[in-house]
């Protein structure tokens, strides 16, 4: 891989963009993956996504998005998303930042957390994720930047218009919702990372140049 800068010269950074499902992250990611390039022209980005990211991490992806529910067991359903991260991690994210370039992550352990964790309502293997993060090494991103929703809104929008085939993490009641979003605080409020929060009632357009704001500024502080 090609890295963005000269040998020396600092490794790049680990930016993950979490977001509650109507958060609108979607379109943002997009939006902000037009801008980096313009306003941060002196880096070189990586974009990638969890589930998935690599060849393995993608076959992975395709087994957690099938429509089912409590088939697999919570920590099967754990390891599968260790084994996909372990690998994206190995093959992608790591080579990518000592090679200089800054990677851009939708998705990461946040939303393990989150969903698996506290969505399913299994609290008790809490610790087991986390042993296993230190077990594995799971290298922590330098920011998280989490787009915010209401619970209410966040389940409408998730199943608003939809044809396709949901995936499982779709299909829930409200209370899933405020589990995940109740988690996703909590996970942030105790997190090593650099934390940015982004409210909600705003427009995809609102929330990417916010969200571009404070990458300005996370990356004039490392210069």
């Amino acid at each position: 891989m090609k890295g963005g800068r000269t040998m020396g010269e600092k490794p790049g950074k680990f930016i993950v963009l979490e977001g509650m499902d109507g958060s609108g992250k979607g379109e943002v990611l997009r939006i902000v993956r037009a801008w980096l390039p313009v306003e941060l022209p002196d880096h070189q980005f990586v974009f990638t996504f969890e589930p998935g990211g690599t060849e393995v991490g993608n076959e992975i992806r395709a087994i957690l998005q099938k429509n089912r529910d409590h088939d697999i067991h919570v920590v099967a359903d754990v390891l599968l998303f260790l084994a996909s991260r372990v690998e994206h991690l190995s093959k992608l994210i790591i080579p990518a930042i000592e090679d200089g370039t800054d990677v851009l992550c939708d998705r990461y352990e946040a939303s393990t957390n989150a969903f698996q964790i506290h969505g399913r309502e299994h609290r008790e293997q809490a610790s087991l994720l986390s042993r296993l993060n230190n077990l594995l090494r799971i290298k922590k991103p330098d920011i998280y930047i989490l787009l915010d929703q209401e619970p209410a809104i966040s389940r409408e929008r998730a199943n608003q218009g939809r044809v396709e085939a949901k995936s499982r993490f779709d299909v829930k009641p409200l209370d899933f919702y405020i589990r995940v979003r109740d988690a996703y605080l909590d996970f942030m409020a105790n997190c090593n990372s650099r934390i940015v929060y982004v409210g909600p009632a705003k427009t995809p357009d609102q929330v990417a140049d916010e969200v571009m704001t404070h990458l300005r500024e996370f990356f004039s502080e490392d210069k």
